[in-house]
């Protein structure tokens, strides 16, 4: 406790805390977030409506031969475009 560290009583603590507050001056204003609110929304459509088309009901084996052959692909296209 910070009353602790500075070997304060909890009630010294608090009186000295509080007579170092400017009551004049203004409570800063909350952090802005990086996404306003329809981004927020944007974002979370977005994102949902990917893993409504990627999370098919589909077996385990099945999902990972698709993986396989995605990556298999990728591989194959990249070695090819270094080949030339």
């Amino acid at each position: 406790m910070p009353a602790e560290r500075r070997e304060l009583s909890v009630s010294r603590h608090m009186v000295e805390c509080g007579l170092d507050v400017d009551p004049r001056t203004e409570a800063p204003k909350p952090p802005r977030l990086v996404l306003d609110e329809s981004e927020q929304r944007c974002l979370l459509d977005s994102v949902t409506g990917t893993a409504e088309r990627t999370a098919t009901a589909e077996p385990e084996e099945a999902v990972l031969m698709r993986i396989r052959n995605a990556l298999a692909f990728l591989v194959e296209a990249r070695m090819r475009e270094r080949v030339r």
